[in-house]
């Protein structure tokens, strides 16, 4: 909170800018810079680039299906006393993954959506985000996506110049489609 501020900010600029603008303000009349000059400098640094994002999820995999093949892989590593290897048949993994399902916890979509959107700190209208300048979307996408393997999130950007659109996919923490949008004007 500024206590003495300069008598050149005004308490309409105060309201307009907020305590962090005015804290700003206050050091460069501080340190003779004009607050025109100080508010360009702001300006500029706040200034960013604007995209418009659209996520959906969609499960590519059961979750059991993904429990019963890391235990068929289990028991597959598994060698008796003698150093044969285990033998086992698909009723054996069927019912050994009904009794875990207990305690596994499943995934839904919604917690998929949701991890991308704690994460990336925006305010989501549902599954869009508008008008952000969300710079490390890769970087939470990918970390998103590994969380959560069995769902391919699917991106779309639309940046604030003109024909900016995109798409890109992740699935297991990997981007594994990116397209750029073309414009095309179709005969007559």
């Amino acid at each position: 909170m500024i206590r003495n501020p300069s008598p050149f900010v005004s308490k309409l600029a105060m309201a307009e800018l907020g305590v962090a603008a005015v804290n700003v303000v206050y050091r460069a009349g501080a340190t003779g810079m004009s607050v025109g000059t100080t508010l360009f400098m702001m300006e500029k640094l706040t200034m960013g680039y604007h995209t418009t994002f659209e996520l959906s999820v969609e499960k590519i995999s059961e979750p059991l299906d993904i429990v019963k093949e890391a235990v068929s892989d289990f028991f597959s590593s598994l060698q008796n006393p003698r150093g044969e290897q285990f033998t086992y048949t698909p009723e054996v993994v069927d019912a050994f993954v009904d009794r875990l399902q207990p305690f596994l916890r499943v995934q839904t979509e919604e917690d998929a959506l949701e991890a991308v959107k704690e994460l990336s700190g925006y305010c989501w209208d549902v599954d869009t985000l508008h008008d952000a300048k969300w710079y490390e979307y890769r970087k939470h996408m990918t970390r998103v996506s590994k969380q959560f393997p069995r769902f391919k999130f699917t991106l779309l950007g639309a940046g604030e110049e003109h024909g900016d659109y995109w798409k890109e996919v992740y699935v297991a923490g990997e981007r594994v489609e990116r397209k750029v949008a073309k414009i095309v004007f179709e005969d007559e």
